[in-house]
């Protein structure tokens, strides 16, 4: 009698006891679940911030290799038909995440601009040229929704070589719009284009 009511007692316990354990184990990803609730939109925005940072890092690495790619194209090349690099532009860009009102200052990429020489018009070396602009504005296009290529010419040129000036749209081969503009501006030294790749404005608020 004595050892049944033992052996009863103590399954009541060990029931009691799996209880508690159920019920502590329950409450346990509840809190996890609050402190987790709690800390997702700083996570968040972190993250948005973090991620927009990576992406302006990622174009301004994509610039260079393709500057390089540029130069090296015509590289072998006598120094008068050779590109000449003029640099890539970056500059500082205020972002703000709209949730938390956090601001991040961004180097981020403006532009890349070569001068190509008109000499180089049909050649290898010109069609590696130009395969590194198209493949930069699409980079932008994809990053950002939409890029520019500007080609302007001398003025001399652009009656001596009855170049058109005109503007048209292309798609890149994800879909975004990229902008091709041939322009006359004074400042390009006769025989070369100049070439300028561009990305869309970005966004101040996240």
């Amino acid at each position: 009698m004595t050892r049944r009511l033992a052996l009863a007692l103590l399954g009541l316990l060990l029931l009691q006891g799996c209880s508690a354990w159920r019920g502590a184990t329950a409450t346990r990803p509840a809190q996890a679940g609050a402190q987790a609730s709690t800390a997702t939109p700083m996570a968040a925005t972190n993250a948005a911030l973090s991620d927009f940072a990576s992406a302006r890092s990622s174009e301004i690495s994509s610039a260079r290799r393709t500057l390089d790619e540029i130069v090296q194209a015509t590289a072998r090349q006598p120094p008068a038909r050779q590109v000449r690099p003029r640099g890539i532009v970056t500059a500082p860009f205020e972002v703000t995440d709209k949730q938390s009102a956090q601001t991040r200052s961004v180097e981020t990429f403006d532009s890349l601009t070569v001068d190509l020489p008109l000499a180089l018009r049909g050649s290898p070396e010109h069609d590696a040229a130009m395969a590194g602009v198209k493949a930069l504005a699409e980079t932008l296009a994809k990053s950002r929704g939409s890029a520019e290529i500007v080609r302007a010419f001398a003025p001399a040129d652009v009656r001596n070589e009855k170049i058109v000036l005109e503007s048209a749209a292309a798609k890149s081969a994800s879909g975004q719009d990229i902008l091709v503009r041939r322009q006359s501006d004074p400042e390009v030294l006769r025989g070369f284009e100049r070439i300028i790749v561009r990305g869309a404005a970005l966004p101040h608020r996240l």
